[in-house]
């Protein structure tokens, strides 16, 4: 029979134009499931049973977690193409967010002189793509902005799907991580054609 239920995913800012995409997709074969996303910078706790489903870029080892590995996401230097780089500063992330792998190799690449910090991906991004600076941003969302430097060799960060196993035997949010795993594997092999 047709599948019901709700599922509550949690994801950072970041994630939010893909997941949007997922939902859309479920909801669209699935009209009686219904879903909850929780946009929030913190590590929700999935083992506790507070949401169904998150998105990580860490794997923090929870012995009682399913840790899916549905991508790997690629980055580089961006700015908006109107945008003179060679005056623009870095607009980097606030701690904790600025010790991710790529921003620490982008760092020790030269790309240091950051006047400007901010504590969302979102506010990063939209702050790049209005001419503020240069950003290291995912290649997935580089729509209409440039890489002034052409490309710079930095480390993938890996996404993970996480949530408890008992969750998987549940039909409606078996098909919402199916979905959801889909659509962020063809995200990133869009960005990396591209």
């Amino acid at each position: 029979g047709a599948l019901s239920g709700g599922v509550t995913v949690t994801v950072g800012d970041g994630f939010v134009p893909v997941l949007t995409q997922a939902i859309d997709r479920y909801i669209e074969m699935h009209p009686r499931c219904t879903v909850d996303l929780l946009v929030d910078s913190t590590l929700t706790k999935v083992a506790r049973g507070g949401v169904d489903i998150a998105v990580r870029t860490v794997h923090l080892g929870e012995p009682s977690l399913i840790y899916s590995k549905v991508a790997a996401l690629s980055f580089g230097v961006y700015c908006a193409a109107n945008a003179r780089p060679g005056d623009a500063a870095m607009i980097d992330l606030s701690p904790p967010f600025d010790q991710a792998a790529h921003l620490r190799s982008a760092r020790a690449a030269g790309f240091v002189s950051s006047r400007f910090r901010v504590s969302s991906f979102a506010a990063q991004l939209q702050a790049c793509a209005s001419g503020y600076g240069v950003a290291v941003l995912p290649d997935l969302l580089s729509a209409g902005l440039v890489q002034p430097f052409g490309p710079v060799a930095l480390p993938p960060m890996d996404v993970f799907l996480v949530m408890r196993p008992q969750a998987l035997r549940q039909p409606h949010l078996r098909a919402f991580f199916d979905v959801l795993r889909d659509t962020l594997r063809a995200a990133g092999e869009r960005a990396v054609s591209a």
